[in-house]
């Protein structure tokens, strides 16, 4: 089992053991009828209430970590979320593949984000791009517990994900918006269970994907969208899609390329480095993914 960061619990001597347990009690993972066995617990071991309930069998730990991501404002699903599976700073904040992305995002904070700068591309170093799409869903979560208003702008046109990543049923999108069939605020949706998160998927499928990223409503959408939220996160097609992928970089000013260990090649990878910077595109960071 992965070691939890400990948050700290209320003293739980209060009636229904504090907030903790009235939480615990409106999810209906404990009963009134627990409340005395907790108390006891408590009294005879020394205990916090959580702590109680756990060593009754009552309670698992992640049940507790849900209660407190509640108490404390900092979205966690439970595993009967339909958010992927591999999308863990949903689940599991505190694995070691989570702590990770919240690695990244404290370096795109401390580096990028700074009130004026809210677009981010993240470009999938290789063409199959899964391993950069679930990073940008990772780390738009860890943005959003953050207490961000964060926004995930699904730009990759030939193959959008975000939404089935995110289970924002299919609807307009980014095509949609930028063929001036729906507008951006109608078409932006909020992920289910996770504050501050919302997504503007890639919509309607359109046999001119990069017709439509080169119009100048793509470069008002996201000036919009950079206005609305504190992070934007611009989900890009893969390096070997050059086109597509320097329309959505160039028009975030920023990315992160996302790389395989043992797969990505540094000759293309360097030389698309290159192709960035020389159009005025600021590389953030490479994320190298196992």
């Amino acid at each position: 089992m992965n070691q939890a960061i400990r948050l700290p619990l209320p003293e739980a001597r209060e009636q229904h053991g504090g907030l903790i347990g009235q939480i615990l009690l409106a999810k209906q993972q404990i009963g009134m009828a627990d409340l005395p066995r907790i108390a006891e617990c408590q009294r005879e071991h020394g205990l916090r209430f959580g702590e109680a309930a756990v060593r009754l069998g009552l309670l698992s730990e992640k049940d507790i970590r849900s209660a407190l991501s509640a108490q404390f404002d900092f979205p966690v699903l439970a595993d009967a979320g339909r958010v992927h599976r591999h999308v863990v700073c949903a689940y599991d904040p505190y694995s070691p593949q989570a702590e990770a992305v919240r690695g990244a995002r404290t370096q795109l904070l401390l580096h990028w984000l700074d009130g004026q700068r809210k677009l981010v591309a993240v470009v999938p170093a290789d063409g199959d791009t899964r391993h950069g799409e679930l990073f940008a869903a990772n780390l738009a979560v860890t943005l959003a517990q953050a207490s961000l208003q964060v926004l995930v702008i699904d730009a990759n046109l030939r193959r959008p994900t975000q939404h089935a990543l995110l289970d924002v049923p299919a609807g307009p999108g980014l095509a949609d918006c930028l063929a001036a069939r729906s507008p951006f605020a109608d078409a932006v949706r909020s992920v289910d269970g996770i504050d501050n998160l919302q997504l503007l998927q890639g919509g309607t499928e359109a046999p001119n994907p990069q017709e439509l990223l080169s119009r100048p409503l793509f470069a008002e959408l996201l000036q919009q969208a950079g206005t609305r939220y504190d992070a934007v996160i611009v989900v890009s097609t893969a390096l070997d899609q050059p086109s597509d992928m320097h329309l959505v970089a160039t028009r975030s000013r920023g990315a992160i390329v996302v790389a395989t260990r043992n797969h990505t090649r540094l000759k293309p990878l360097l030389a698309a480095k290159a192709r960035l910077q020389a159009s005025g595109v600021q590389l953030i960071g490479v994320v190298l993914n196992d």
